[in-house]
């Protein structure tokens, strides 16, 4: 059986009121993350994530106005093919992930849809999210291996 690794950093899992009282007025929040975790026999792994992220203001989200970066999304060392699968979002690969310069319409959420593949090693591999996350959900196809979670309370259903 395969073993996967995956620590993760990211500021709390809480409800939209306690996440304006916990981080002031934060503009936006992952409102929901879908990770789906596949190995392949070649010692890689896919990730495919649906990112569902809010804006919480009363008028369209753009960025903290410094440049068109809407959204920055962080992908972990050692990704490759790196894929975006909604050409609408306006997207620029950057270092360690991409950027969005798609608004979010004031109280409504949009979906980031990506994918990557990573090297499957023991040391693991980290996710990092720049804004606060509210749920999260993690998939592995049954039989196709386990998880190691560090960082983080979780249920596992």
């Amino acid at each position: 059986m395969k073993k996967f690794w995956l620590s993760l950093i990211f500021c709390f899992l809480l409800t939209p009121s306690l996440l304006v009282s916990a981080f002031g007025q934060t503009p936006v929040y992952v409102e929901m993350e879908y990770i789906i975790i596949r190995p392949s026999d070649e010692g890689t792994v896919a990730l495919m994530h649906m990112t569902s992220v809010k804006n919480l203001q009363e008028e369209e989200y753009k960025g903290d106005g410094q440049s068109k970066t809407v959204l920055t999304v962080n992908i972990p060392k050692g990704a490759t093919n790196l894929q975006v699968h909604d050409n609408s979002l306006g997207m620029a690969e950057i270092d360690n992930g991409f950027t969005t310069t798609k608004a979010i319409p004031a109280k409504e959420s949009i979906v980031l849809p990506y994918s990557y593949w990573l090297e499957n090693k023991s040391s693991g591999f980290e996710l990092q999210y720049p804004y606060p996350v509210q749920a999260m959900q993690i998939l592995v196809p049954e039989k196709s291996g386990s998880l190691n979670i560090q960082g983080l309370e979780y249920t596992i259903q």
